[in-house]
């Protein structure tokens, strides 16, 4: 008479029950780690009610510049641009600040040709591109934290805007062209140049037209305010990341970079020093742009840019120091900043941390960099069985999550450079009693299967002492 031997039925048994107790602790959400070690999320702050060129122009007001005033050629040829961006955007090989020919859409192969097709009468235009930022806000804030692109917005030369989004489904693109309305005013009264003296050609959208040269510079060097420094009273994004051109290639991830730009009239700039500081210490490991070693050979003999190879801290008060000679004297320029803090509740994580997550709310986890290359480009997620997870990259090391289900429920995300945090939830969701009905559901089903399974074996058994 055959049958299963003792040890293969002892061997079913365990395997039985050991599965069983894993589904049960998955479902009913056990967990062993200690609530003394969970971080706690911390709150975001709102400091500009502001959005769009407002912003920008509050940002201009701050340091003395003027506002932008609205031009509507410049609207035109930006919202040309955009639709060209959206519509071409899985076909574009070049800049999205070049067009090409053959695309649908083309108005121009750069701004200043894009300008004048939309009736802008001058050459002197130049143009910010940001693409995928949730809104407008946020496409300038990132913007000003790259160097050379903050250097459009925060410019002695130009004072009027043209600004367009267009968008369609996740693709959103953002355009802002600068031109300068007192060049644009005197190409568009046929120049004002003559017979003699010195002049600027190639400006006027009609190149017969030509500018005195000391109109352009009167036009385009005003002689206030005496520098432009930022971050300054709004508070601004802890940390940069990719920009086209890149001004640090060697980095991928730094500081919000600091900058101070003095006005073009003013000679004989030579700076001693530039240093950040945070509670009265130095910041150290920076790097300083200038003139000298940019590399992309963009900054002009009056712009300093300060970088640090450390993110700054989330709503963090920072102190910038520049020193500098001119003409022989010593002098000193200090301004303090803020940082921004994400959008949602938010945690600064580092490898290994648990956080305490309350259902049915948006938070944003950013994974504070260990050097100024550790960034992840992908990550994956295991969570409880029945647990609802939202789990998107929102941005560079920035995760957003929001989860439901039943008290502690548990989400482990890992990265590729190296990085596993969990978020555990600290309370039932709203429709927890929904949930564990499912999680009964499940758990009947399951056992369900194996006594199937068992019933199985036993019929096998049968059928072989037959």
């Amino acid at each position: 008479m055959n049958s299963l031997k003792p040890a293969l039925k002892y061997k079913f048994t365990i395997i039985f029950f050991l599965l069983i107790l894993y589904i049960v602790s998955d479902i009913l959400g056990f967990y062993s780690s200690n609530h003394n070690q969970l971080l706690v999320a911390k709150t975001p702050k709102e400091y500009n009610v502001f959005d769009g060129v407002d912003y920008i122009n509050t940002i201009r007001e701050d340091n003395g510049l003027g506002w932008f005033r609205a031009n509507k050629n410049l609207e035109i040829s930006a919202t040309n641009h955009a639709n060209y961006l959206l519509k071409n955007k899985d076909k574009i090989s070049v800049s999205m600040h070049d067009e090409e020919r053959n695309l649908d859409g083309f108005t121009g192969e750069d701004v200043s040709q894009r300008a004048m097709f939309a009736g802008y009468s001058s050459s002197y235009v130049v143009e910010n591109i940001s693409n995928n930022q949730i809104n407008t806000r946020s496409s300038i804030d990132n913007l000003l934290s790259a160097i050379y692109h903050r250097f459009g917005f925060l410019n002695y030369s130009f004072n009027e805007i043209g600004f367009a989004n267009v968008s369609f489904g996740d693709e959103k693109f953002y355009v802002y062209n600068m031109g300068n309305s007192y060049v644009n005013n005197i190409c568009l009264k046929g120049g004002d140049f003559k017979n003699s003296g010195y002049y600027i050609d190639n400006v006027c959208k009609n190149n017969i037209y030509k500018i005195k040269q000391d109109s352009f510079k009167i036009a385009t060097m005003p002689k206030s305010p005496e520098y432009i420094k930022f971050p300054y009273k709004n508070p601004a994004l802890a940390y940069f990341s990719g920009e086209i051109p890149d001004p640090i290639p060697s980095c991928k991830i730094m500081g919000n970079p600091i900058s101070i730009e003095f006005n073009p009239n003013i000679e004989n700039i030579k700076m001693q020093s530039f240093k950040i500081f945070r509670d009265n210490k130095e910041i150290d490991d920076t790097v300083i742009i200038t003139k000298q070693n940019d590399i992309n050979h963009k900054f002009n003999k009056n712009q300093f840019a300060l970088f640090s190879k450390k993110v700054f801290d989330f709503d963090k008060e920072y102190l910038a120091v520049f020193k500098y000679t001119q003409n022989n004297k010593d002098k000193e320029i200090r301004w303090s900043f803020k940082t921004l803090t994400p959008r949602f509740n938010y945690f600064s994580i580092k490898d290994g941390d648990i956080l305490e997550i309350y259902p049915d709310r948006f938070y944003d986890i950013f994974i504070k960099p260990r050097d100024c290359n550790d960034i992840f480009t992908s990550y994956s997620y295991k969570k409880s069985t029945l647990l609802d997870a939202y789990v998107r990259d929102i941005g560079v090391n920035m995760i957003r999550i929001s989860l439901s289900g039943y008290k502690g429920d548990k989400i482990t995300i890992s990265t590729n450079n190296g990085v596993k945090f969990k978020a555990i939830l600290a309370k039932d969701s709203k429709n927890a009693t929904k949930i564990f009905g499912f999680r009964l559901n499940y758990l009947v089903l399951v056992v369900l299967v194996f006594i199937s399974f068992a019933f199985m074996i036993v019929d096998l058994k049968h059928q072989k002492n037959k």
